[in-house]
């Protein structure tokens, strides 16, 4: 059980990461997980054995603790970037995210359920119909709110909703439509959070958040908190529901805080400008610097130019330097057309980039186009 316990809170501590990662570096993220564990294994000693809280999945202890230390340390370490150009994704890295919320589906009814004893199978069912419920309300609302389209952030986050928030009532609901109500609530409420609450809390109060932890863990697991004082049977229960969902906001809130103040004075972070480079603490052979991108896109028609030029541009290249879909460049071709785009031969990075490109999309003129747009909009 306490290697269980543990690597709850490490959970806990990578929920709050998910608001801090890109504005954060590895010295400040380390300093924030060892001033977190100690705030965290107070508020669960507290509301488990003080207040004796009904919480088998953790949507109060772990959820809603993680996702408000992580805002808290959020808004005294860093102001929203959502403007910076490279707080973005791409076509490739959400597709490889959709890993993570494969496994996240597929294991959430077990991290429920492991310390639920003699009701594990109540929770596990409980848990796949919560989670399956928010899955179709999330992919529901998505097309809804995004003109008929879904949003991978949504599709990524918003369908696991239903495993937060069923977690804090999910061995006290009998009835699967309850479980199946709370789901698709949660599913909704997190969409809603993506698409409408997370800009505007960025626009007006400059809260960053990198992975939208509000949206998936916090205000999901205070669903299941509050849903959990509804479910209990006595009024006694009751009290410490609400008791222990006060007591870890406020531990949240307070400890976050201060430990956003301690990181800020006593470790140096990435200025705006630097956000989101991982080329600052680790090597990145294969990366590509700001120059090379820049005389790319002069190569592909300049910042201006449409999808049209930019591909024409590409196919033209392609079609001179690649033999129309031939065997990959050797050495001396791939000089000839960094030359030709403007690159120093002897940039490392430049030949990475290049290497790269020809590495994976040098067989098809099609896909080298489209990469080279994405390149030349900054989304690559």
């Amino acid at each position: 059980p306490e290697m269980v316990q543990g690597l709850f809170g490490a959970g806990a501590v990578l929920i709050s990461f998910g608001g801090l990662i890109g504005r954060v570096g590895a010295p400040q993220l380390m300093l924030v997980s060892l001033l977190e564990i100690p705030v965290y294994a107070l508020n669960e000693f507290v509301c488990s054995e003080i207040f004796k809280v009904s919480d088998v999945g953790g949507s109060i202890l772990i959820h809603t603790f993680g996702a408000y230390f992580g805002l808290a340390v959020s808004m005294t370490r860093c102001r929203s970037a959502r403007s910076h150009a490279d707080n973005r994704s791409s076509a490739d890295h959400d597709v490889f995210a959709m890993i993570g919320t494969f496994f996240l589906f597929l294991y959430w009814p077990s991290f429920n359920a492991v310390f639920a004893g003699d009701l594990q199978h109540l929770v596990i069912m409980n848990t796949v119909l919560s989670i399956g419920a928010s899955c179709v309300a999330a992919f529901a609302l998505s097309a809804a709110v995004c003109e008929g389209r879904f949003d991978m952030v949504h599709i990524q986050n918003a369908t696991l909703a239903g495993g937060v928030a069923i977690g804090a009532a999910a061995d006290l609901l009998r009835n699967p439509a309850y479980a199946l109500t709370v789901g698709t609530c949660a599913g909704i409420l997190s969409v809603v959070g993506y698409k409408f609450l997370q800009p505007a809390l960025a626009g007006q109060w400059g809260l960053h958040d990198t992975c939208g932890i509000n949206n998936l863990h916090g205000m999901p697991g205070l669903l299941g908190a509050f849903v959990s004082v509804i479910a209990v049977t006595t009024a006694t229960q009751r009290s410490a529901q609400l008791l222990a969902i006060g007591t870890t906001l406020a531990m949240a809130i307070i400890g976050g805080t201060w430990t956003g103040w301690l990181v800020h004075a006593l470790v140096a972070g990435p200025g705006h400008k630097d956000a989101y480079k991982d080329d600052l603490q680790w090597e990145m052979p294969r990366g590509h610097s700001r120059a090379a991108r820049a005389a790319l896109v002069a190569e592909l028609g300049g910042e201006g130019a449409s999808v049209a030029e930019i591909e024409s541009a590409a196919r033209n290249l392609f079609t001179r330097f690649l033999g129309g879909g031939q065997a990959l460049l050797d050495q001396d071709r791939l000089e000839s057309l960094l030359k030709a785009a403007g690159f120093d031969p002897d940039d490392h990075q430049a030949e990475c980039l290049w290497e790269e490109l020809l590495e994976f999309y040098g067989r098809d003129m099609a896909s080298f186009a489209r990469l080279c747009a994405d390149l030349h909009s900054g989304a690559y």
